[in-house]
């Protein structure tokens, strides 16, 4: 049974954990009051040990006061726990992930909502790192940035991959149903560095819509100073490890299908 209760869903990590209170409360501020809507933020056990004792002083206050709920997990699923730990425990609600260091302009939440109720089957997206496709017969997943493409806003998006969490990216509930997608051991052998990749995939083999939000705002003025130092994706570069087409080729040999419905959707 659906619960339209929508959940917005961040994670973080020791080296960005003071930028959550800031990002929460951004977001805290447009939906309090009678907004039928609730934050989560996941963490993982083995990277805070002393679990709440390990937490900045303003996010501790903030689970006190009942504005933001604390989700523990077992393990360590690097950016997997912006969605899957939320998703796994509210599997009838929509979910909006988001990233812990921007820091959400007004009107932002109700774009997302309005859009939303507009088009309920769709994933909405708030933001895309690059445009896809094939050179020579290779697949490129890094072929350009268009993170700020207000020009695009609206629209259906046929050829770009999301930035899960940037801009914010709603999924609205039962929009994964592959029971291969809550593999957790599959997920992490193939695309343990990357949830855009994996989420990705999944959208394509199941032929959802993926669309614009109406308006995109030019995010890079609202990160938190200092967050891109130790982001995920930082990490990935200086630790080498796998990259983004490494993850891709992984997916394409364990998921036919993803390849070939992803030729389709760009017209090849």
């Amino acid at each position: 049974m659906l619960d339209d209760t929508i959940i917005i869903s961040m994670t973080s990590w020791p080296k960005r954990i003071h930028l959550v209170a800031p990002a929460v409360y951004s977001i805290y501020r447009q939906i309090s009051g009678p907004a039928n809507c609730r934050i989560v933020v996941v963490l993982a056990k083995p990277e805070f040990p002393n679990l709440e004792a390990d937490l900045p002083f303003e996010l501790r206050t903030m689970i006190n006061a009942k504005i933001v709920d604390l989700l523990w997990c077992d393990e360590n699923l690097y950016s997997h726990k912006k969605l899957m730990p939320t998703l796994l425990k509210w599997p009838n609600n929509t979910i909006l992930c988001v990233d812990d260091d921007v820091i959400r302009p007004n009107g932002w939440y109700a774009q997302f909502l309005n859009d939303h109720n507009k088009y309920p089957n769709d994933i909405i997206v708030g933001c895309c790192w690059y445009d896809i496709g094939y050179e020579n017969g290779r697949f490129n997943p890094t072929k350009a940035v268009i993170s700020d493409s207000g020009v695009r806003a609206g629209s259906i998006i046929t050829n770009s991959r999301p930035a899960n969490g940037y801009g914010g990216i709603l999924y609205p509930a039962h929009t994964f149903t592959d029971s291969r997608f809550f593999d957790l051991k599959l997920m992490m052998r193939l695309s343990a560095r990357s949830d855009e990749c994996w989420q990705y995939c999944f959208n394509i083999i199941e032929d959802k819509t993926l669309r614009w939000l109406s308006y995109v705002w030019p995010y890079h003025k609202y990160v938190q100073d200092g967050s891109q130092e130790t982001s995920m994706g930082q990490s990935r570069i200086l630790g080498k490890i796998s990259s983004y087409d490494e993850i891709h080729t992984n997916l394409f040999k364990a998921f036919p299908e993803f390849e070939r419905k992803l030729k389709l959707k760009l017209g090849m």
